[in-house]
């Protein structure tokens, strides 16, 4: 499995908006509608919002490869930029992890194979 992380720098002021873009275009639901997308979540920082994170849980590398080459990404990904922080340096980095390994609350091997 692969977990795949976006971090994002919203522009001053526009977390909210940046939230509201990635709901209202469905950027996760149709991550999820893609096989061998397992699960993905959004997340900001803690206390101030001032960063998002976009998390995905593919079944393999394959399976993130399809969801990049994905016409709605690069479609919806665009729209994003203008609600994000450009003079920060890197605008958006993702960064990709296999995962070896899953525990899950009354689970006591959380080994991952293949």
């Amino acid at each position: 499995m692969i977990r795949s992380i976006l971090h994002l720098r919203p522009a001053p002021g526009r977390t909210g908006d940046l939230l509201g873009y990635i709901a209202e275009e469905g950027i996760v639901s149709r991550a999820l509608a893609l096989p061998g997308c397992l699960a993905a979540e959004v997340a900001t920082s803690i206390p101030d919002g001032g960063d998002v994170v976009v998390s995905g849980l593919w079944a393999s590398m394959e399976a993130y490869e399809g969801w990049l080459r994905s016409p709605e990404r690069l479609r919806k990904g665009s729209g994003m930029l203008a609600l994000l922080d450009l003079q920060a340096g890197e605008v958006a980095a993702a960064r990709l992890y296999r995962v070896d390994e899953i525990t899950t609350a009354g689970q006591s091997d959380g080994n991952v194979t293949g």
